[in-house]
């Protein structure tokens, strides 16, 4: 086996696009890639063979996830339900297709639970408290990430 090398079974399952003042940075993530932080940087490792690419959290600007397999994923009936401003500093604010209120529950990237409540959409979500980094939003069946500045 080839160090670096894609198998028949890894296949690209996310996009990640990472946006800078400098430049827009597209990323193929395998099953078998990584993505975490250390330090002041957001670290990709989109093989999973340590071939590290590192950004410097202070100079993203927009940071966006696509499947690019829908298997098991309901991307078509999701597509109405967002969350904006992506990056947010304070207020976020959750676009949904549902009328009624709805529970959310924010997830800091090692998965631990750091805010839930109940929402409507339209509302404002106060995230103003949370550290600088990469969340996950769930609501409605759906998990939406957002950058917190």
């Amino acid at each position: 086996m080839c160090t670096g090398a894609i198998g028949a079974s890894d296949t690209a399952t996310t996009k990640v696009i990472v946006k800078t003042e400098k430049e827009s940075t597209e990323y193929n993530m395998y099953d078998s890639g990584k993505m975490y932080f250390s330090e002041d940087y957001l670290v990709l490792d989109p093989l999973g063979d340590s071939n590290l690419k590192k950004v410097k959290l202070a100079e993203i600007q927009n940071l966006q996830f696509s499947p690019l397999s829908s298997s098991g994923i309901k991307d078509v009936q999701r597509l109405s339900n967002r969350i904006y401003p992506n990056p947010v500093t304070e207020q976020l604010i959750i676009l949904s297709d549902e009328e009624e209120d709805f529970y959310y529950s924010i997830y800091s990237v090692d998965g631990k639970l750091v805010s839930s409540g109940r929402s409507r959409t339209g509302e404002v979500i106060n995230v103003a408290s949370l550290a600088t980094g990469i969340y996950e939003i769930k609501f409605n069946n759906q998990n939406l990430r957002f950058i917190k500045q």
